[in-house]
C-alpha cells in the first residue's frame, strides 16, 4: 500500500515537473516570437524612413553623412533619420556640421529612441540596428546616395540587418557591420 501511494506521489510531481517545463518553452518560444515580431517592425519602420528621406531630399543618408570636420565623419544615418520616425526636436539638437562625438553632440548620445534599440538588448545608448557595409554596397562610401547607386533591384537588396549586441554601435557613430565577402 505505502508503494502504490509513494508512486502516486512520485508521479504527480513528475507531472507538475512535466507541465512546468512544457509551460516554460511555451513562454520562451511566446518571447523569441515577440522579439521578433518588434525587431521587424523597427526595421520596417527605418526603411520606410529611409525612403521618406530619399523621397524628401533625393538622397539616402549614408554611413557618415556631410563633410568631414578635421579629418572625421560627422554623423550616422541613423540620425538624420530621426525627422522621419517622429524625432525632429531630438534632430533639431545635433549639431550637424560637427562629428558624432564632438563635445556638444556627444551629450545627445544617451537620448537614443527606441527605435534604433533592439528588442532584449543590455544597451542603452548602442544600436544592433546596422547597414551592411562591403564592397561595391550603397553605404560603402561615406556619402550620401540615391537610387540610381543601387546597381541590384531595390526589392532584393538588404538595407538593414540586425546584428548580435556584441556588434552594437553607438548610434550616433557612423559606423557599421563590415562584412567580409570571402566569409
Amino acid at each position: 500500500m505505502k508503494l502504490g501511494r509513494m508512486l502516486m506521489i512520485v508521479g504527480a510531481i513528475l507531472g507538475v515537473f512535466v507541465v512546468g517545463v512544457v509551460a516554460l518553452f511555451l513562454v520562451q518560444n511566446f518571447r523569441e516570437e515577440s522579439r521578433r515580431t518588434q525587431s521587424s517592425n523597427k526595421l520596417k519602420l527605418l526603411s520606410l524612413a529611409m525612403h521618406n528621406h530619399h523621397d524628401t531630399h533625393k538622397t539616402y543618408p549614408g554611413q557618415g553623412t556631410g563633410a568631414n570636420w578635421k579629418g572625421k565623419s560627422l554623423l550616422s544615418w541613423r540620425v538624420h533619420l530621426l525627422p522621419f520616425i517622429d524625432q525632429q526636436s531630438l534632430y533639431e539638437r545635433f549639431h550637424l556640421d560637427e562629428p558624432w562625438d564632438s563635445e556638444h553632440n556627444f551629450k545627445l548620445i544617451d537620448s537614443m529612441p527606441s527605435a534604433f534599440r533592439s528588442p532584449g538588448s543590455l544597451h542603452s545608448n548602442k544600436t544592433s540596428y546596422l547597414a551592411p557595409i562591403l564592397p561595391g554596397s550603397p553605404f560603402a562610401s561615406q556619402g550620401a546616395f540615391n537610387q540610381a547607386s543601387i546597381v541590384d533591384l531595390q526589392s532584393r537588396t538588404i538595407m538593414f540587418v540586425e546584428a548580435v549586441d556584441e556588434k552594437a554601435v553607438i548610434w550616433t557613430k557612423p559606423e557599421d557591420l563590415e562584412i567580409d565577402p570571402e566569409n
